[in-house]
Parts: structure tokens; C-alpha cells; sequence
């Protein structure tokens, strides 16, 4: 059985997340703390206990300067013998029209395993990068304050003017990762007069999650974060202007009934029509949304960080 979470169920939630992940424990009790909420998860039952659990983060994406309500999937995490037996699919069919009903026009999630999302209409659109510095010879904040969470504020959105797509950020979101940062993973906070990085200890020194202003650094790893259309008929609304007139846009959606619609796009608004047109599975329109946009390299989410 699927269901909205609990308050009780929140430590049968954290047993199965360390049973599948191997987060260090001080970032599993944040996580549970600072993120965990029964109104963004969602279990699987049998036999009358939890062993399938996700999730579902809000945050606000941005897109060509526009609010999008959006959400993380996090945590996406099945007891290895209950595996293959249907619980996460059942889990995705009872929370796509669940966020649709709640105004989530968006959804983002970092796949594990390749190959198991796509059929819940989530298309590869974005790509995280990790880096290294070149250079260490930088100032590293020694404190986090309100001084250093502006100063890091305004480097992000100097950078994100050059981006169509980007996480709205938060004074909150700041103050948690870099708590995170510093007090969990003994990270670094690289500064210099109009740039920073963040960076995270591993086996050959220091890899940067997010890096700006920095021209030394060299990605050397990425892979990529899906996303999902939840609404369409609200992303078309917001994105029509950018829309060839005479365009017609019939969807398919296994999931969100109310996705299966057809709309004609004439001086920057959209119409219901009836068209045999081909209908676009949700997974190949939201893939053609960002497309549109200008494809991975004007989007910047960087995923689970924006929480």
C-alpha cells in the first residue's frame, strides 16, 4: 500500500534511507532534521511496514525569469528483497498527481541507477559537474555569517544572469549547506574578490561541488539530473511567448490525466484544440521545453544541493 507519511513512520523513513545509502551518519541525522517533512514523503508498505520510501523537496526554479514552483525527489530508497516487486513505480503514480493537485509545475530528481526513471516521464536535461582547482592559493571563510552568505549571494546571481534556468536561492539555503559544508564534511569555502567554491574532502584532496569566478577550475566529473514536466498546461502558459505562432503541442502522460491535452499556440497564448497530431510522451515534451530554452548549457540546478 502507498500512502502519505506519518509523523511515526519518520524513523522506520531514516532506518530504510542508511540500509541504501551510505551516508556518513552526522548528514543522515541533519538530513532528517533540517529536510525531513511527512507532507513531502511518500511510503510503500507491506505487510504493514514501510520498505519503500521518497522524498519530494520544494524549491522554485527559475525560467527566463519566471517563478516555477518545483520539487527535489530525494532519497528514492526500497529494502534490496523488496526490490523489482513494483513499489517505487507505485510510489511515482500515487505522487505525480498528487504534486499536479499541489501546484508543482516542475520536478527534478539525480538518478542512481540509468535507466529507471525515464518511464515516469523524467528526461536527462541538465548535468551536474564537480571540479578541481588548479590554484590553492586562496582566502577560505573562516566563519559563516551574514556577511559571507551575501557576499556568496551576489556571486551566484551575477552568475545565474547569464543562465535561463536556474534554483531560486534562499537565505535559508545558504545557511544550511554551508553548515553542511563546514561542520559535516569539513569543506572549505574558497573565496576571492568575485568568486568562490565549494569544497568537499576526498581521496585526491578537494572536489568542488560549485564553482564561480574561479578560472582554474576543470570539471572532471558530471552526471546528469532529470526533470519533469508535472503541469503543462502551466509551463506552456509561462513559455508560449517563446513559441512559434501556429504551433500545435499534443501530450501523453501515463501518469497526470490532466497532462493528455492538446493546446495551439498563436501571439504568445495558448488554445485547447483537437489535432492528430502526434501526441509527445511527457518525457520527450519536457526534454523539448528545455531544448528550447537553450539546452543544458543555459541551465544551472545543481541538485540535491538546492533544498
Amino acid at each position: 500500500m502507498v500512502r502519505n507519511a506519518y509523523d511515526f513512520d519518520c524513523s522506520a523513513v531514516k532506518d530504510l534511507w542508511n540500509v541504501c545509502f551510505d551516508d556518513i551518519p552526522a548528514f543522515v541525522d541533519w538530513s532528517f532534521d533540517k529536510n525531513y517533512s511527512t507532507l513531502n514523503t511518500v511510503v510503500s508498505e507491506a505487510n504493514n511496514k514501510v520498505v519503500s520510501a521518497m522524498q519530494m523537496i520544494p524549491f522554485t526554479m527559475r525560467i527566463k525569469g519566471q517563478p516555477f514552483l518545483s520539487r527535489g525527489i530525494w532519497g528514492v530508497s526500497t529494502y534490496p528483497k523488496h526490490r523489482n516487486k513494483g513499489h517505487v513505480r507505485e510510489m511515482f503514480e500515487f505522487a505525480m498527481p498528487s504534486l499536479f493537485s499541489d501546484g508543482c509545475e516542475i520536478c527534478v530528481l539525480a538518478a542512481a541507477v540509468e535507466g529507471m526513471y525515464e518511464k515516469f516521464g523524467y528526461s536527462n536535461t541538465f548535468d551536474i559537474k564537480f571540479f578541481r582547482l588548479a590554484d590553492t592559493n586562496f582566502d577560505y571563510a573562516e566563519k559563516i555569517d551574514d556577511e559571507l552568505i551575501l557576499k556568496l549571494d551576489n556571486i551566484y546571481r551575477a552568475a545565474m544572469s547569464d543562465m535561463t534556468v536556474y534554483a531560486e536561492r534562499t537565505y535559508e539555503y545558504w545557511e544550511k549547506t554551508l553548515n553542511v559544508l563546514k561542520n559535516i564534511y569539513n569543506g572549505k569555502i574558497a573565496l576571492t574578490e568575485n568568486g568562490y567554491a565549494l569544497l568537499y574532502p576526498d581521496k585526491k584532496g578537494c572536489v568542488a561541488s560549485e564553482v564561480f569566478g574561479i578560472q582554474t577550475a576543470e570539471a572532471v566529473n558530471r552526471f546528469p539530473l532529470m526533470a519533469r514536466v508535472i503541469n503543462v498546461k502551466s509551463v506552456l502558459e509561462k513559455l508560449a511567448v517563446y513559441i512559434e505562432d501556429g504551433t500545435v503541442i499534443k501530450v501523453h502522460d501515463d501518469l497526470i490525466d490532466d497532462n493528455n491535452i492538446c493546446f495551439s499556440i498563436n501571439g504568445g497564448e495558448i488554445t485547447e484544440c483537437d489535432s492528430k497530431v502526434r501526441a509527445m510522451d511527457i518525457s520527450e515534451f519536457t526534454y523539448t521545453v528545455f531544448d528550447l530554452l537553450g539546452g543544458k548549457e543555459s541551465i544551472y540546478i545543481n541538485f540535491p544541493l538546492e533544498i
